[in-house]
C-alpha cells in the first residue's frame, strides 16, 4: 500500500503541476492547485483504499486532525457533484494510477538517483578543493 500511496502522490503532483513535497508537513502552501491535489489524495486514500481518516493524517501530515481530513473528503465529494470537470479530473487520475503509476514512480526514482549523484559529485569536488588548500 505504501508504494500505491507514493505513486498517487507523484501522479497528483504531475497532474496539478506541483512539487511532490506539498503532501509533507513542512509545505505550507495554500494555492488552489495545492489544496486540490491534497483533496484528491485524501479522497483517493479514503474512497479507493479505505484508509481511516486518522491514518490519512499520517500520509498527508499537512492535515493535523482527522476532522480536517473529513472536511476535505466531503468538500471534494460535493464539488464533484456540482463541478463535472473535477469528477473527470479525478477519474483521469484514477485511470492514470492504473495505467502508468509505476512508470511515474520509476521516473521519479531515476530523477532522485540522478539528483543524489549530482550532490555526491559536488561534495567530492568541494572536498578536493578543501584538501588542496
Amino acid at each position: 500500500m505504501e508504494k500505491t500511496i507514493q505513486i498517487a502522490k507523484i501522479t497528483l503532483a504531475d497532474t496539478f503541476n506541483v512539487p511532490v513535497n506539498i503532501f509533507e508537513k513542512e509545505y505550507k502552501g495554500r494555492q488552489k492547485n495545492v489544496v486540490e491535489a491534497r483533496r484528491f489524495l485524501v479522497y483517493f486514500l479514503r474512497k479507493e483504499l479505505d484508509i481511516t481518516y486518522e491514518k490519512i493524517c499520517e500520509y498527508c501530515p499537512t492535515y493535523i486532525s482527522h476532522a480536517t481530513v473529513m472536511h476535505h473528503y466531503k468538500k471534494l465529494e460535493q464539488f464533484m457533484i456540482i463541478e463535472k470537470h473535477l469528477k473527470k479530473k479525478y477519474d483521469n487520475f484514477k485511470e492514470a494510477m492504473l495505467n502508468s503509476g509505476l512508470d511515474k514512480l520509476e521516473k521519479e526514482l531515476t530523477r532522485q538517483v540522478d539528483l543524489r549523484q549530482g550532490i555526491e559529485n559536488n561534495i567530492k569536488a568541494l572536498k578536493s578543493l578543501i584538501d588542496e588548500s
